[in-house]
């Protein structure tokens, strides 16, 4: 099976499973209210971004969880690849 199929496969098996649905869902959550919510929709300015950023200060540092990520897809390309 040449790499692109088995790529479409794991990712169709993905979807179908949802699994990474949580994940995109947490890490972008700062988008469904307040000046994420208005980024979204178009309806800020460079001067009232500056103006957040300036009042909020440094962000939270939180982990994109790569390598749990990493290790998802790596089981999924391993049962697809069983499943053949």
């Amino acid at each position: 099976m040449d790499a692109f199929a088995l790529a479409l496969r794991v990712a169709y098996r993905m979807q179908a499973d949802g699994v990474l649905q949580n994940h995109i869902s947490k890490r972008y959550a700062g988008y469904d209210s307040g000046m994420g919510a208005k980024i979204e929709k178009r309806q800020t300015s460079l001067a009232e971004l500056e103006k957040h950023a300036l009042q909020s200060g440094e962000p939270e540092i939180r982990s994109g969880q790569q390598e749990k990520l990493e290790n998802i897809i790596n089981q999924y390309l391993v049962n697809v690849i069983k499943a053949s």
